[in-house]
């Protein structure tokens, strides 16, 4: 997707008309365990941990719990378990996401993610992928494509996003890919660069960048815009950039704080952002600037479903970080 459309694509969506939510998010929905180290131990070695909470997570669950907080109409598409707590559910009923198409698999754990963070902005995280390791074997959540004007694709089974993609592609949906930390284990070359030609725009970690880079044989990020019309690039305190096919180059710092509690789910946080700023038709720059302020209010409080401010919350907090 080219910068200069990006707005005006977000309004008009597929080509089957009124489509009540915005955007569909396809993904995991887990049970978070949050735990602080003082630092990573070198193997065969062990550490205290001084902190844990079991909270609610998972990357699509975040990113729409996010949007769905600041007025965004969303679906979320996820596989949970047979004990896929209710208290979840009705937190996630609660902020307006549109839950049909998150399945339960009777048969099968709900999602849980044990994540680990040393205090320096960098995590271990160890997953129990439930339903979702075998979503492949599932029928596509067509439900969740045909109620939305655009999606996301965020951690998920490899094989099934391709078929999400494959069927946002015959809608005529704009598609996001957001591979997460499993762009280094679930994915490989062959199906990212299939990825690749279905997406329109592109999410990365400064990490995953550099998987990215290796998997492409690519040398600069600019040379990626051959296959995806933007790419967003998330950097932690040191902000965000957006680069498009049209031209479009913008670096947006990150806002500060009021304090640094957790970082859980920070990047999620300001996707959901991002897209509350499209919802809304602002500039790609602006979306991006209230990405940034709502991604401030989530690392606050201990887990990423905690502390998720309103529009005008994160609105008022990006005018005072950027408006000087």
């Amino acid at each position: 997707m080219e910068g200069g459309d990006i707005a005006a694509r977000a309004t008009t969506g597929g080509r089957r008309g009124a489509r009540r939510n915005f955007l569909a998010v396809f993904g995991h929905t887990n049970v978070d365990h949050i735990a602080n180290v003082p630092a990573f131990p070198p193997m065969n070695q062990s550490i205290e941990i001084t902190r844990f909470e079991t909270l609610w997570g998972g990357t699509a669950a975040n990113i729409a719990a996010v949007a769905a907080m600041q007025g965004v109409p969303v679906a979320l598409a996820s596989l949970v378990g047979g004990n896929f707590p209710e208290q979840f559910h009705e937190h996630l009923r609660e902020l307006g996401v549109d839950l049909a198409e998150v399945r339960r698999v009777e048969d099968a754990p709900t999602p849980e993610c044990y994540i680990f963070s040393d205090g320096e902005d960098n995590q271990v995280a160890f997953v129990i992928q439930g339903p979702m390791e075998h979503a492949h074997r599932q029928a596509v959540q067509r439900r969740a494509l045909r109620s939305s004007r655009r999606v996301h694709l965020a951690t998920g089974n490899p094989r099934y996003h391709i078929a999400v993609a494959k069927e946002a592609r015959r809608e005529g949906l704009p598609l996001a890919f957001d591979p997460g930390q499993e762009l280094h284990y679930k994915w490989s070359r062959e199906p990212f660069m299939e990825m690749l030609e279905l997406t329109d725009v592109l999410f990365l970690s400064e990490a995953e960048m550099r998987c990215t880079m290796h998997y492409t044989g690519l040398k600069s990020i600019e040379d990626l815009l051959d296959d995806v019309g933007t790419v967003i690039i998330t950097l932690g305190r040191r902000g965000s950039r957006m680069l498009t096919r049209d031209g479009l180059d913008i670096a947006v710092g990150a806002v500060r704080a009021r304090r640094v509690v957790d970082t859980t789910g920070a990047g999620d946080a300001f996707r959901g952002g991002f897209y509350s700023g499209l919802w809304r038709g602002m500039s790609p720059e602006e979306c991006m600037r209230l990405g940034a302020a709502t991604a401030s209010f989530v690392v606050e409080a201990r887990g990423p479903q905690t502390n998720l401010p309103t529009f005008e919350q994160a609105s008022e907090r990006a005018h005072k970080a950027f408006e000087r």
